[in-house]
């Protein structure tokens, strides 16, 4: 297998994973505020692996540019969603917070999907083994910035809660969640890279 299949594969599995997982949660309790949340989170994610393939059999560049556009309307709100969803399962009341993810969230959506800023992207190009990447503007460090701040945040809510948290059970379900929520973002950021 070439770089760009396993890339693809990875995508795709996590893509075909997520969006099982939205719907299974939402069958399993659409009326429970969490599941819609992370049903929410989960099918973000699909959105922005199943975007990004399709740019790699984009026809032409514009096209690529076009898709990696598209995919933002999910990718900016995959952070804040995450936020949401711990913040509503450890029950704790951070409404500005997210009120600023949220609005923060939707700029960038403005700035990315809707008005193609170019100082966010400047365009696509080749790079290692994809035939379409985009070529980051000067502005595009912002959207990482507020990226990482957020999974930050959110991880950091989940550990002072894991130690906080009298019930063993809780203690175990929660540390568990920030184990795998530290290796799930990583292993999205490889599968980006790969």
């Amino acid at each position: 297998m070439t770089l760009l299949q396993h890339h693809l594969l990875a995508l795709g599995l996590i893509g075909f994973t997520t969006l099982s997982l939205g719907v299974f949660v939402l069958l399993n309790g659409f009326r429970r505020k969490l599941n819609r949340l992370f049903a929410a989170y989960m099918f973000l994610v699909a959105w922005w692996s199943l975007w990004e393939i399709s740019t790699q059999f984009a026809s032409e560049r514009s096209s690529a540019l076009f898709r990696f556009h598209m995919e933002y309307f999910g990718v900016c709100f995959i952070p804040t969603l995450f936020y949401h969803g711990i913040v509503s399962l450890t029950e704790i009341r951070r409404r500005s917070e997210l009120v600023s993810s949220y609005t923060i969230s939707f700029i960038f959506v403005l700035l990315i999907a809707i008005l193609w800023h170019p100082l966010i992207f400047i365009d696509v190009i080749p790079i290692a083994h994809l035939l379409y990447w985009p070529k980051a503007g000067p502005l595009y460090i912002s959207f990482i910035s507020f990226f990482v701040v957020v999974v930050i945040r959110t991880l950091q809510t989940l550990f002072q809660m894991s130690r906080s948290v009298l019930s063993p059970l809780k203690r175990a379900q929660l540390r568990l969640l920030l184990i795998s929520s530290a290796f799930g973002e990583n292993c999205i950021k490889m599968a980006a890279k790969l």
